[in-house]
């Protein structure tokens, strides 16, 4: 189809992610402002870490410049000085191609070419097969982290441990993950790129695009 339609996502995470819009977010962005006054990374931390400090905020903010930053070197495929992750990653990858049998990787990149080499062995994914593996490719470990210490938080691993705090995880990844699966649906398909939940629910169901959208909609 040439189109379709999709729902206002903010208005049904609403009740549950109410947004928020930390009163600091210029006081930090001062402070972080010098070689990147052309983005404005400083809103998307504040909506990010709405409730964190000023100083703890002007970090959060430097992290996302770093991120982004460190990212788009990683698309354009610019060797950093990490030559011994680099081989690691390498070495997984290649783990993968010789052992396609094998559980998926740890590794989120390795993960998504096992992903792939699932799909060339007519294998694909069940729709809660690839909930489960998208969690490791968005980077929510990093997000956590980086909300525990906007809030000046330091919680003991046993707590990370929890089945419940495990559960939330899960589900905070997951209200992270199916939006952006949602929005990016139509790039990603127009590049070949079908590592996407609509995608699998499309499979799965064996319905066309507006119903997955619809679908997946319905599961947040």
């Amino acid at each position: 189809p040439s189109h379709f339609c999709l729902q206002d996502l903010t208005s049904i995470t609403a009740p549950v992610f109410e947004f928020k819009l930390n009163p600091n977010q210029e006081a930090a962005w001062a402070k972080t402002s010098t070689g990147f006054l052309s983005h404005r990374f400083d809103a998307y931390a504040g909506m990010s870490f709405p409730d964190a400090d000023t100083d703890h905020l002007d970090n959060c903010i430097a992290f996302f410049l770093w991120a982004f930053s460190f990212d788009d070197v990683s698309d354009e495929g610019v060797l950093q000085s990490n030559p011994e992750g680099v081989k690691r990653g390498v070495d997984i990858s290649l783990g993968v191609l010789h052992h396609p049998d094998a559980p998926p990787p740890d590794f989120s990149y390795a993960a998504m070419l096992h992903e792939y080499v699932q799909l060339y062995l007519h294998q694909i994914p069940t729709v809660m097969d690839f909930i489960v593996l998208r969690r490791q490719t968005i980077g929510g470990p990093i997000v956590e982290a980086m909300v525990e210490y906007s809030l000046d938080l330091q919680i003991p691993e046993h707590v990370w441990d929890h089945p419940i705090l495990d559960g939330l995880s899960k589900a905070a990844i997951d209200i992270m993950t199916w939006p952006n699966d949602l929005c990016s649906f139509n790039k990603e398909q127009s590049d070949g790129d079908f590592q996407n939940l609509v995608f699998c629910i499309m499979l799965e169901r064996d319905c066309d695009l507006q119903a997955a959208v619809d679908i997946l909609t319905g599961m947040l």
